[in-house]
């Protein structure tokens, strides 16, 4: 079923992610080919966004990795990543499907919004953001680091995050 992709949206609480809605832990397919090519990582959140009417600002696409060992990652899809869809990729089955997480704040009673998706998050977090996207990149650069980002990677880059 290469000519499909599933993806399910997720919050990243801490480095921990939870499907947006616990009563609705459901799929969703979309034939591959309604994504413009190149087919890479921004092609495949634009047409998400587009779909699901979710700013672009706020979400990030995760895939699965298997490390030589056997322990699988997450790793968070460079924009500019050509997505490649074969048999055993992720999002091609509902058992590996692609992971969008979506950043939703909580209210002043703890409880999320879907609708808050539809706008762009505030322009001084994602100026922020990407300064320390930059100066991350800028370090795994010089030394020699990259690759796949573990459960307790996230959660530390998550925390560092945290504002």
């Amino acid at each position: 079923h290469t000519d499909q992709s599933t993806f399910s949206f997720f919050i990243d609480e801490h480095g921990r992610l939870h499907p947006i809605d616990e009563a609705d832990p459901s799929l969703s397919t979309f034939f591959v080919e309604h994504v413009p090519p190149p087919r890479q990582g921004k092609n495949f959140l634009a047409f998400v966004c587009d779909r699901e009417l979710i700013h672009i600002s706020r979400v990030k696409l995760y895939i699965k990795t298997t490390s030589e060992t056997g322990e699988e990652h997450l790793r968070l899809v460079d924009p500019i990543e050509t997505l490649k869809q074969t048999p055993t990729s992720c999002g091609v089955t509902p058992e590996n499907p692609l992971l969008v997480t979506v950043e939703l704040a909580p209210d002043g009673i703890g409880m999320r919004h879907r609708d808050d998706a539809t706008r762009p998050l505030p322009l001084a977090l994602r100026a922020s953001r990407a300064m320390g996207g930059a100066v991350v990149g800028f370090i795994r650069k010089l030394t020699g680091s990259g690759g796949g980002t573990s459960s307790s990677d996230l959660r530390q880059r998550s925390a560092a995050r945290a504002y």
